[in-house]
């Protein structure tokens, strides 16, 4: 085999046997389903220690578990091919190289609604005291926008964000290759 074409195998994963990557697959997208149970365990008739344990595992034990056994079923090479396949998918996705008009101004109108909600959030629980309940829901409602602005400005405002936080003497600054 000449250089050339070990070079190419080794960035790419090789696939692995179709039912174990389907089933390597199902166990690990499977696992980061775990916290979906968490208000069956919570709304059912167990006692309160029970579901807190169980609860925790669904969250924080479950998904970790389940990644550690779909590796075991795919092997290293089954998993890296698995992720490739996955970050090839999601990255194009999410992660253009460049943002469309339109998709910048949704990004940027999100963005903009967060941070007034936020600014004006707290002066609206004195004007309506009813509000003051529902806070949480509201402040995980802004989180949930805001991660959707950023991934919708995509990579190039993370560059300019990011730039707002390195300091260059002259005014400025040079970005990391």
């Amino acid at each position: 085999m000449g250089e050339s074409q070990e070079g190419a195998a080794a960035t790419k994963p090789l696939e692995p046997p179709r039912a174990r990557l389907w089933l390597g697959a199902a166990v690990f997208v499977g696992g980061f389903f775990a916290p979906v149970l968490i208000p069956l365990v919570t709304a059912s008739q167990l006692p309160a220690g029970v579901k807190t344990v169980i609860a925790g595992l669904l969250a924080f034990g479950v998904p970790e578990i389940c990644m550690l056994i779909a590796l075991a079923i795919l092997g290293k090479p089954g998993f890296a091919y698995l992720k490739s396949k996955i970050k090839r998918a999601v990255g194009d996705l999410l992660f253009p190289a460049t943002v469309g008009r339109l998709r910048h101004g949704t990004g940027i109108f999100l963005l903009a609604m967060v941070v007034l909600f936020a600014w004006i959030g707290p002066y609206l629980t004195i004007v309506s005291p009813a509000l003051q309940e529902r806070m949480t829901v509201f402040a995980l409602a802004g989180d949930a926008l805001l991660v959707v602005a950023l991934v919708l400005l995509g990579p190039p405002f993370w560059g300019r964000l990011a730039d707002l936080f390195r300091h260059a003497p002259g005014g400025a600054v040079e970005r990391p290759k």
